[in-house]
């Protein structure tokens, strides 16, 4: 299935600002700390992280394990390029490549850990569920994989933040992608994969956070 890959926030010239843009609504590093922090990793354990746009978590990975391999992958070349800035500035070794999270470039049982932040509510039905399968295929045993993306509205307030973010993905064609996680698909598609899942009870702007056990 093909469909069109949306450069962060809509446009590619609005790439250069995703890092400031997302530290002042709250999703940057300290975010990536959170999502890494329910990971539970044990230092030298390999980590994966799907959509790793401008590197912030991988770099928080290494920071936090640094006997860690950690490899992130994204389709979008304008954003791994500023991802390679920062690694170059911060004098670590991760790796990155360009892919797509459907058609992952890894053997079988390659990562004890796999994340995903904010990346699936961008996807198509289709393509969600084939991420999640390469997600699963990739692991090894036992593994888990860290999902941090819109659930299903909880209160009021986040059923009207979510609804006009929904309406500013309809400008960019893809506002029935997000429907998936605001009906609660994303469990449902983890556990027809093949995980074991947990919700962690705690929610974060509207960001649910699901733990799926290999």
């Amino acid at each position: 299935m093909k469909y069109k890959l949306i450069p962060a926030f809509g446009f590619n010239f609005l790439t250069s600002f995703y890092d400031p843009i997302t530290e002042l609504i709250g999703f940057g590093k300290n975010f990536k700390r959170k999502v890494l922090k329910l990971a539970k990793i044990k230092d030298g354990k390999s980590i994966l992280d799907i959509g790793c746009g401008t590197g912030d978590l991988i770099l928080v990975a290494k920071e936090m394990h640094p006997n860690s391999k950690v490899v992130g992958i994204d389709p979008d070349k304008t954003v791994l390029d500023l991802a390679k800035k920062k690694i170059a500035r911060a004098r670590v070794f991760v790796e990155l490549k360009r892919a797509y999270g459907e058609k992952l470039p890894f053997g079988n049982y390659k990562f004890d850990v796999v994340t995903s932040v904010l990346v699936l509510h961008h996807l198509p039905t289709k393509i969600k569920i084939s991420t999640l399968r390469e997600m699963y295929r990739c692991l090894k045993p036992n593994g888990k994989v860290v999902i941090a993306d819109f659930g299903k509205p909880k209160n009021t307030l986040w059923k009207i933040i979510l609804f006009f973010e929904k309406i500013f993905d309809e400008f960019f064609a893809e506002g029935r992608y997000i429907q998936d996680n605001l009906e609660g698909k994303i469990p449902i598609f983890m556990e027809q994969v093949g995980f074991k899942v947990k919700a962690i009870n705690k929610r974060y702007r509207g960001v649910q956070f699901l733990i799926g056990t290999k």
